[in-house]
């Protein structure tokens, strides 16, 4: 472990300059702005961050830093509302290019995916933390002796569903959120020539996953997509036709997808059809919230005729629902860039993680805290009573829980924590369209039981705990 005094940092607390394109069009004329950024050149090379996740008072960036014969792991966690370091973790597997791409908080662990080089090949990684980066889990997967990288990462609650390529294939794995255990995989071969995956998400409109990237043919990238349903099942491909890689996906509430990547922006309909195009603007990392698409844009580095990369300023990009840019933020004087990554969000904030030219031949990790809402009432939903009704579990059948809430359209997320094994289980993670809901959760093996429900996405706002036996 690395506290916060072992590292060169710079923590900046600002309120930006905005440039801005076009008239903001949000429904509180609510104007974002840059809260902190924070940069941090670990080592005299190349060091990157990847991917940020929120939970709680922290906020967990992924990505690698430079070691001795090549490039190691490191997690690091931050304090939220100033960006300062609480701690790192940092593991130098072997002497290859170590590297950490995704992230994702569930069931109170951080989910992080990567690779390494152990076996003399890139292999695939999933590690497991506690939300205190103490490590529970390491579980690789070399599914070829080439080129395997896993590179992104979600969850419906119950499994794992991890995206990343073997060799120059894509491969899907789902693996059990509890354990890791590999319930099923796929290995996409959309047509005779390479293609790579960048990201994975899922519709929440359809339950459907969404796997975007590219296909090379004759020494030039396109976009390329992939829909499957859980059980990895392809359920249709899509080629838009649009040069370069697709970097990532969000999805609205009624299952539109927008896509942003190298060489576009684009909007589908929930079947993949192309409603609109934008090849104006370049993305890396997409969401979507209260009407509006972010994305993280910075184009790839440029090289010069002498091997020395140039980066591009670093900028948020806001678009409506019809793709009209309706706001440029130009995030710092820095040059940088942003690789494929989740960024954070926690209601209020976007955490959006890079890397920045500290010097010539050297580049650190840049975080941002970027506002895009006002601040949130202390619980703006709650939950007006919460019923069980049965105080004994019965092997294998499900639990069922009756759930009262302030209003309808709610993310409810329903957990159960096995006080005699330590394990929080996932019982239901969904938008709730009623306001008395009847969960009928997953069968439960037999124990004592502390039963917990929060709705938004916000445990201060949950109801008081139940327990069964």
């Amino acid at each position: 472990m690395e506290d916060a005094g072992c590292s060169r940092k710079c923590v900046i607390i600002a309120s930006l300059a905005l440039v801005v394109t076009c008239t903001w069009l949000a429904a509180a004329q609510f104007t974002p702005s840059v809260r902190w950024f924070v940069t941090e050149d670990v080592s005299d090379g190349w060091d990157a961050g990847f991917a940020a996740c929120v939970s709680g008072d922290y906020v967990y960036v992924v990505g690698y830093s430079s070691a001795e014969g090549g490039k190691e792991f490191r997690v690091e966690m931050r304090d939220r509302a100033s960006g300062d370091l609480v701690r790192a973790w940092i593991l130098n597997p072997s002497e290859g290019r170590d590297m950490l791409g995704d992230c994702l908080v569930a069931g109170g662990r951080l989910y992080v995916v990567g690779t390494d080089e152990r076996p003399g090949n890139p292999e695939w990684v999933i590690l497991v933390f506690d939300l205190d980066l103490n490590l529970l889990a390491n579980v690789t997967s070399n599914p070829t002796d080439e080129m395997d990288q896993a590179l992104s990462v979600t969850s419906d609650g119950e499994y794992l569903y991890i995206a990343g390529s073997a060799s120059t294939r894509w491969r899907i794995e789902k693996r059990r959120l509890e354990d890791l255990s590999l319930v099923e995989v796929r290995t996409l071969e959309p047509g005779e020539h390479p293609t790579y995956i960048r990201s994975i998400a899922i519709n929440p409109a359809t339950s459907e996953l969404w796997g975007v990237g590219m296909t090379i043919a004759e020494s030039r990238a396109s976009w390329y997509i992939v829909i499957l349903d859980r059980d990895l099942e392809r359920v249709r491909m899509v080629a838009p036709g649009i040069e370069g890689a697709a970097s990532s996906v969000a999805f609205d509430e009624e299952g539109y997808a927008y896509v942003v990547g190298e060489g576009a922006v684009a909007k589908f309909d929930e079947q993949g059809e192309v409603i609109k195009v934008d090849r104006r603007y370049n993305g890396t990392k997409a969401l979507y919230w209260g009407g509006h698409l972010y994305a993280a844009s910075a184009t790839a580095p440029v090289i010069t005729g002498e091997g020395r990369r140039i980066l591009p300023r670093l900028r948020l990009l806001v678009f409506d629902k019809n793709l009209s840019q309706v706001e440029e933020i130009a995030l710092g004087e820095e040059r940088g860039y942003f690789p494929v990554g989740k960024m954070g969000f926690d209601g209020e904030s976007l955490y959006i993680a890079g890397l920045y030219e500290a010097s010539e031949g050297n580049a650190g990790w840049i975080i941002f805290s970027v506002a895009i809402a006002p601040p949130r009432a202390a619980c703006p939903w709650r939950i007006e009573d919460m019923k069980i009704a049965s105080t004994r579990v019965t092997f294998g059948e499900p639990l069922e829980i009756e759930v009262s809430l302030s209003r309808s359209g709610l993310l409810l997320t329903v957990t159960a924590f096995n006080r005699e094994l330590g394990e929080e289980f996932v019982l239901f993670n969904s938008t709730a369209e009623s306001k008395v809901v009847k969960v009928a959760g997953r069968g439960l093996p037999a124990g004592n039981y502390t039963i917990t429900a929060y709705p938004g996405g916000r445990p201060e706002c949950g109801f008081k705990p139940l327990e069964v036996e």
